[in-house]
């Protein structure tokens, strides 16, 4: 199979929100929240991930596992999409998602692409 491409936007959520006040002036603040990310990625034209098995694991910074997830949760969706993973991610931090074709329940499948990313 050839390589599947793959990109990470980090998913965050506003929550926390404070006024401020200074000089006159007032401001709002809003802190964010990691919430997850969403991994874009496209396969070879032909190649269904659904069928395939294929899944998006999320690793820290010492190769562990944060989460995962399917690449595509339901039949038939192409040989591209967008997959949102949820994940309490520190800020900041360094993390990796890869792609795995071919996986299953008992077999973890072909690495196909990694990429890094901060949260």
């Amino acid at each position: 199979m050839a390589g599947v491409l793959v990109s990470v936007s980090v998913v965050a959520l506003g929550t926390a929100a404070a006024a401020s006040q200074g000089s006159g002036i007032r401001g709002y603040w809003y802190q964010s929240h990691i919430k997850g990310v969403s991994v874009t990625w496209v396969a070879p034209s032909g190649r269904d991930p659904y069928n395939g098995w294929d899944w998006i694991e999320i690793q820290d910074s010492n190769g562990r596992r944060v989460t995962w997830d399917w690449a595509c949760g339901n039949a038939n969706c192409g040989a591209y999409g967008s997959t949102l993973i949820d994940a309490n991610l520190t800020k900041g931090a360094e993390y990796k998602a890869l792609y795995y074709s071919d996986g299953g329940r008992v077999t973890r499948g072909t690495l196909q692409a990694e990429f890094e990313f901060w949260a």
